[in-house]
């Protein structure tokens, strides 16, 4: 039988730890029930061998009285013939068929040693190879041979320290029963799993759930932080210790989504731990998102995307509005700034806008390297736009 040989253990694999645990709890239990195996068979050839011997033996000392009755076969055959002159035939013949039986006998004798020395030989192999399981059936590991006693240099475990992750506190064996205290579950950090049983303070209305504690010691006082993610819903909660004290559970949640905060804000709300949609906002350094680029001929101005449009005219142009939203008691304000071309170029604006000037009058074409900004705004409906003509060089 085959024995299956050790695989080498590469610590710089990615598999390491997988290869590791592999390697002690089926690797090396494998390897050693078929040494054991091997050694078994040795032994049972070993006893085959030495029963072989003994029924050679045996033939051989059948052979030898076969020899001995052959013998006296024939001096009684010789005595016959001598005795009784006229039974000289017979007795002829009987002396050889006595002389065929010895030489019959002494073939059997020949195969009997031969059966003896093969026997010999194969109990001589049978012990060669139990000595040599005995001594190790491994060629080498690692440059040793024979008898060899493994260390974890040998198996490229040099660099690993035999460290329990427990007292290094980043870990915690076996399952926490349902009467461990939650609030005492400070600074070995790891997960927890908590019953109803459990005592302590747990959130509000949780039976069970599963822990995970991180903390450390700073000086004389221990502090942690602990999060409880519950198993009756996807809920999950906070809370920390300081100097021996516990804050109150808090859930971490978002403010539910409904149709009734579309275009809201998300904000923090004046304690600082809770957000709400709020209907104000306020936001000392808002930006406006804004587009600068040359314009075309057809320039469509995508208010979905930027409420500042910085173009420059280089080509006659032909503005539109594009991915306009459906307003509802809202107004959107757009910002278009155009930079004149030195050889001055055309605007078409859109025909739905009323202009805010004198008369209603639609602006004219800046004049050359002017630049000016164009305000533009909806109430409502965005099929009607208020332009106003802004602040200009």
């Amino acid at each position: 039988m085959a024995v299956t040989p050790l695989p080498f253990l590469d610590r710089t694999a990615a598999t390491f730890k997988t290869d590791v645990d592999a390697f002690f709890a089926q690797k090396l239990p494998q390897f050693s029930v078929e040494v054991n195996q091997v050694v078994a068979a040795a032994d049972a050839s070993a006893n085959a061998a030495s029963s072989s011997k003994t029924a050679a033996a045996n033939s051989e000392t059948n052979a030898a009285n076969s020899a001995t009755a052959a013998n006296t076969s024939k001096n009684a055959a010789a005595n016959s013939a001598t005795n009784a002159g006229t039974s000289a035939t017979s007795a002829g013949n009987s002396a050889t068929a006595s002389a065929n039986s010895a030489t019959a006998a002494n073939n059997s004798k020949t195969a009997a040693s031969t059966s003896e020395t093969n026997a010999a030989q194969s109990a001589a192999a049978a012990k060669a190879s139990a000595d040599s399981i005995g001594s190790g059936p491994v060629t080498s590991v690692n440059g040793k041979t024979g008898v060899v006693s493994l260390v974890k240099s040998d198996v490229g475990l040099g660099g690993v320290d035999n460290v329990s992750v427990i007292a290094a506190g980043i870990g915690k064996s076996g399952v926490v029963a349902d009467t461990a205290n939650i609030d005492s579950t400070l600074l070995t950090n790891g997960w927890y799993p908590f019953g109803p049983a459990t005592q302590g303070t747990k959130p509000s209305g949780q039976d069970r759930g599963v822990v995970l504690v991180s903390g450390r010691a700073f000086q004389a006082d221990a502090r942690c932080t602990q999060l409880w993610f519950t198993e009756e819903s996807t809920r999950v909660f906070v809370r920390k210790n300081s100097q021996g004290t516990w804050t109150t559970w808090t859930e971490l949640t978002r403010p539910a989504l409904a149709s009734a905060n579309k275009r809201k804000p998300l904000v923090v709300s004046d304690d600082g731990l809770t957000e709400a949609w709020s209907s104000i906002l306020s936001v000392p350094m808002y930006l406006d998102r804004s587009i600068t680029g040359s314009a075309v001929a057809a320039q469509a101005l995508d208010v979905s995307s930027y409420s500042v449009f910085d173009y420059g005219l280089t080509v006659n142009t032909t503005l539109s509005f594009a991915n306009l939203p459906s307003l509802a008691g809202e107004t959107l304000t757009v910002v278009i700034r155009i930079r004149q071309n030195a050889s001055p170029k055309t605007i078409t604006w859109p025909s739905n806008i009323t202009w805010l000037t004198p008369g209603g009058l639609t602006p004219p074409t800046p004049g050359t390297n002017q630049i000016v900004e164009y305000v533009l705004s909806t109430i409502g409906s965005p099929a009607n736009w208020y332009g106003r003509v802004g602040a200009s060089t």
